[in-house]
Formats: C-alpha cells, structure tokens, sequence
C-alpha cells in the first residue's frame, strides 16, 4: 500500500526593500531628533513664557485684592496712624495700629486665596510662533494651551520703615508682603511658580526733628 507524500509549501517572508527601510530609518531619526529639540530648546523656552503669562495674571489679581479691600474698608492713609508730641519731652512719635493693618493683611489674604480659586484651571492659549523668540512670528502656528491651579492660600503679612529723607524730614512707609503659589500645568510638563510682591499701603512724609522722633507701634 503506497501512502502519498504530503508536500510543504515554504512560507514566504515578506522582503522590505532597501529604499522603503531607509525612508523609515530617517523618519524615525527626525522623530528622535525632533524630541531631543524639543525638550532642550523649546521646551525650556515655553515654559519661561507661561510662567511670564501667569505671573502677570496672579499680579493683576494681587492688585485687585488690595484695591477690593481698601474701598470696601474705605481706608485712607491716615487711619493707620497718628502723630502725637509729647509735651514732657516734646518728641514726635507715631501711633500705628497694627490691629488695623493686621486686620487688613487677613482680609486681603482671604480675598486673594478666593480670587486665586476662581482663576484655577483658567487656560492660556499661546501661539507656537511665541516660542521661536522672533516677534515676527509671535502670533504664528497652532496654539500650545497652559492651565492654572492655585496651590493653597496666599500669605500677607506687613513691615515698616522710618528713616529721615531730608533736613527734619521723617518718611514713614507700610509695606504689604504678598506671596502665592500656583501651578502651570501641560500635558508635557507642569511648574510651579512662587509669586511674591511688596506693594506700598502708607508713604508719607512728616515734618520734625530726626533725633527727637521716634516709633511707637503699641495701641493703647
């Protein structure tokens, strides 16, 4: 009995020309080297820029806090002191009141912790072209989006500063320090930035002998 010979068919391996493996070895290069670009370069750059764009946003609604504060409180500067003489010793000093400008600095603090919470996920929209560094094509290209996340509260606190700037003349000045955090977040990156400002709350300017003139910053 004769059984019959089964035959095999050999697969057959599909053969990439040598043209077309080339073409896909460049594209594959560009792509690497377009990534390697990208994060030394462009990157870098996009970053620095949105941080300029948030810092001014977070800045525009530090001023609006302190301005929503002030005229709510209808506040002007001389209510955050009083100049007295002592008639002993016939000395000039300043009665400052720190509950005030405390009170102030805690207010402003919950505004601006608000209005920070209000602007969170606020997108930038910012045109490729920015990037380049070349105000030509500043608007140019497809938008690259950044968004904003408040981290935590902002902090307010105050300083003073007292020194002559004449010939018996005293500059008195009330400083509030801000400060706030917030986040630029990208699907490609995110960066938090640290956003401090000093801004004046009183600078005046008194008459008086220098040497005879003195703080006082109890409130009795």
């Amino acid at each position: 009995m004769f059984h019959k010979k089964r035959k095999f068919k050999r697969k057959k391996f599909f053969k990439i020309p040598f043209l077309l493996l080339t073409i896909l070895c460049i594209i594959v290069w560009f792509i690497y080297w377009f990534i390697l670009q990208f994060e030394s370069e462009v990157l870098p750059t996009a970053i620095k820029v949105s941080q300029k764009y948030a810092t001014n946003i977070i800045s525009q609604e530090i001023n609006k806090s302190v301005e929503t504060i002030i005229s709510d409180l209808n506040l002007h500067t001389q209510d955050f002191f009083n100049k007295n003489i002592d008639k002993d010793t016939n000395k000039t000093y300043l009665d400052v009141d720190t509950i005030l400008i405390n009170n102030v600095c805690a207010k402003v603090s919950n505004e601006l912790s608000k209005n920070l919470r209000n602007i969170s996920d606020t997108k930038i929209d910012l045109p490729m072209g920015i990037f380049s560094g070349i105000s030509a094509f500043s608007e140019l290209g497809p938008s690259f989006t950044v968004y904003l996340s408040s981290i935590g509260d902002a902090i307010v606190d105050y300083e003073t500063n007292f020194q002559s700037v004449g010939i018996n003349q005293i500059n008195f000045q009330v400083y509030l320090n801000i400060n706030c955090s917030v986040s630029i977040i990208n699907p490609m990156y995110k960066k938090d930035i640290e956003v401090k400002r000093k801004l004046m709350l009183v600078n005046t300017v008194f008459n008086g002998e220098v040497p005879n003139t003195y703080l006082n910053t109890s409130i009795d």
